[in-house]
């Protein structure tokens, strides 16, 4: 009897393993980035299998294209309804959710995508920004952002007289109160209409981040590029923060040591060295004339802009938060990150961590 009860375990064991070694838990997720983005294949899905191999291949995070699970705009209440476990949100889609958090993109707040990656975690997990976070019942593990957003148009722009009465098409609210600041006429477009409309004279230009503009070609129609950097758009990671409590300790361990600083840090260099990439490439070989937005005409853009900063105050205040602490918090750790001496030194500390995941700060 014994004999025949082993036998009938060894072949159990061969014809339905799954009965005697557990399979990995599987983490549903999506977000606003195709598989095919650098920035998913070089940062987000090396973070993914570093975090399988850390864990001992017990958690398996699987990531689907956009609007292949849920709309986009729905990866958020998707994510606490418990359909995905982790997802890719923007924060400008959920401003209800993130009527706070949303500072982070305010003009001038951030030099560049791995500043505003870093001090974006860091003003995520600081109050009162953290309650946000809190209410949604997710958990931050990437502060991710876009590439800075920066001026293609047909004509030559350098001051901000030359933006007055300009059609400039953007992709989202943020982008829209920035023109309308400025004195632009803002048009809402998706990024595949921008060609038509700069090639058909419907758009005198387009405010979006730079490699934006190598992958849609807008260069072979519009050849100049104001360099301003004037804001970056939130595109937050978070994991449903009951999924993540009920992890087994070391498959918490493995998400603590890889998610959080260290992640975003990873993000915001791969965002930054494309967009070096792509810049010089469109220069290179598109024909792209690049003018930098000199300190004069900056500080006429932040006056021009002050009064977005002062409207997300007012907003702020009426919630019953202190908007003047709240934006200090903001300043203060995107000063910090916005060295990349700063920068720099904490990244390198992480890079034995991060594993494949890392991509050197400097290049």
């Amino acid at each position: 009897m014994r004999k025949m009860l082993h036998t009938l375990c060894i072949l159990a064991c061969i014809f339905v393993p799954s009965l005697c070694l557990s399979a990995p838990q599987e983490l549903m997720g999506t977000g606003i980035n195709m598989q095919t983005h650098p920035v998913w294949i070089n940062g987000h899905s090396r973070l993914y299998q570093r975090v399988a191999a850390l864990s001992g291949d017990k958690v398996k995070m699987i990531y689907y294209n956009p609007n292949a699970i849920c709309p986009e705009a729905e990866v958020l209440a998707s994510i606490q309804k418990g359909v995905l476990q982790f997802g890719q949100i923007s924060v400008a889609k959920n401003p209800n959710i993130f009527p706070i958090y949303i500072g982070t993109e305010l003009p001038f707040i951030f030099s560049s995508a791995r500043a505003a990656c870093a001090a974006s975690y860091k003003i995520a997990t600081s109050a009162p920004f953290s309650n946000e976070f809190d209410k949604a019942n997710v958990k931050l593990l990437i502060g991710g952002t876009s590439a800075p957003l920066d001026l293609l148009s047909v004509k030559p722009v350098s001051r901000l007289e030359d933006i007055k009465g300009m059609k400039i098409g953007t992709g989202g609210a943020g982008g829209v109160e920035i023109l309308k600041a400025l004195g632009a006429v803002p048009i809402v477009i998706s990024s595949p209409d921008a060609y038509m409309g700069l090639q058909r004279g419907t758009l005198d230009g387009v405010l979006m981040p730079v490699p934006a503009y190598r992958s849609l070609k807008l260069p072979e129609v519009a050849k100049h590029l104001l360099k301003c950097s004037i804001a970056t758009w939130g595109s937050t990671t978070v994991i449903n923060k009951d999924v993540y409590n009920a992890f087994a300790p070391d498959i918490k361990q493995a998400f603590d040591q890889l998610f959080g600083l260290k992640a975003g840090m990873s993000n915001g260099t791969c965002v930054d060295k494309f967009t070096v990439d792509d810049l010089n490439y469109m220069v290179q070989n598109m024909g792209l004339k690049v003018t930098v937005l000199d300190e004069k005409n900056r500080q006429a853009f932040h006056k021009a802009l002050e009064p977005l900063t002062n409207a997300w105050k007012a907003r702020v205040s009426k919630l019953g938060v202190d908007a003047e602490a709240a934006y200090r918090v903001i300043r203060q750790w995107a000063d910090h990150y916005n060295n990349l001496d700063t920068f720099n030194k904490e990244y390198e500390t992480y890079k034995d961590i991060l594993g494949p995941a890392y991509i050197p700060g400097r290049f």
